[in-house]
């Protein structure tokens, strides 16, 4: 057997952050039943938390090594063995979770044969409209892209495996401020945007994003066509959800809590990606803790967190 590529039970700490949507617009759906979208995304001070172990790993038998930008064609020799644990035990641990997917499909792609053993330390809600999922997804790809210099993907192989797995990926491959279009896979860094503080409140209600675009197609039969989201610099522009009035239409708590919000000194209130999350902006930490307060008391059924927006990796 050949040499490890990486030190036995090295194990490696990765954060998962999680994002808002500043402005997300929808547009029709394409020939996949995809929506092309327009949305600027900010991640925050809200993370899962990954550790990852390799316990064997070696290039699987008639993988050339990578020589460049180009990924080498995958073996299909290349044997995967993952060990997928999590806080919640409600999550699946199998590779219907789409951070044992990302790792399987890399080593897999990358050529390797490897055993991992991996913890998931789940602080993001699931279908909370804070792309936890797609976060930790994230995560595991960048993870075995350190860890495996001599076998990483291509960017093009890497944005495609991250595509695949769901139109958020690419995104926090990046992270930071960005404008993020297309199908999710045209990711545009922006220059960070000033310190703000968010108060986020999620309803005691998942929505799972298949199951927002299906209600979205349904109110839209004949879809509009795709609006660029806001440019949202400046900070008297309203945010842009198209989720917003339709999922605060189905579940009044959400309505409810927009116009709660709405009273407070937040620059910007608004739903993140397809719900349940609404979140409120606030320019002082005094204002973001003495609303997380109000809300505590005005809405016991409710989750709440106090983020911060957060500057891309250097």
């Amino acid at each position: 057997m050949d040499k490890p590529l990486v030190d036995l039970a090295q194990e490696v700490k990765i954060l998962a952050p999680a994002k808002i949507n500043l402005s997300l617009r929808i547009g029709p759906a394409g020939p996949a039943g995809l929506h092309q979208l327009a949305s600027y995304m900010q991640t925050i001070s809200l993370y899962d938390e990954i550790s990852l172990s390799v316990l064997n790993s070696h290039f699987a038998e008639g993988r050339p090594h990578n020589t460049g930008n180009c990924t080498p064609p995958a073996s299909d020799k290349a044997q995967v063995e993952i060990s997928l644990t999590c806080s919640d035990p409600s999550l699946a641990t199998d590779r219907t979770n789409l951070l044992y997917l990302a790792l399987e499909r890399w080593l897999q792609q990358a050529g390797l044969s490897a055993r991992l053993q991996v913890h998931l330390e789940k602080n993001i809600p699931c279908q909370a409209g804070l792309g936890g999922g797609s976060s930790d997804a994230a995560a595991g790809l960048l993870a075995l892209q350190n860890l495996f210099p001599t076998a990483q993907l291509g960017p093009q192989d890497l944005l495609d495996l991250a595509l695949g797995l769901g139109s958020d990926v690419p995104f926090f491959l990046t992270q930071g401020f960005a404008q993020v279009t297309g199908y999710g896979e045209v990711v545009n860094p922006l220059p960070d945007l000033a310190k703000t503080y968010y108060v986020l409140v999620k309803p005691p209600l998942d929505i799972s994003t298949g199951e927002a675009f299906k209600a979205w197609d349904e109110a839209n039969p004949q879809p509009p066509e795709l609006r660029p989201a806001h440019h949202i610099w400046s900070v008297t522009a309203p945010f842009q959800n198209d989720f917003q009035a339709l999922q605060a239409a189905r579940y009044p708590l959400i309505q409810d809590l927009l116009d709660y919000l709405e009273t407070s000194p937040a620059s910007q209130v608004a739903l993140s990606g397809s719900g349940p999350t609404v979140f409120a902006a606030y320019g002082h930490v005094l204002e973001q803790k003495s609303w997380y307060k109000k809300l505590q008391q005005a809405f016991p059924s409710c989750q709440l967190w106090a983020a911060e927006n957060i500057a891309r990796p250097r």
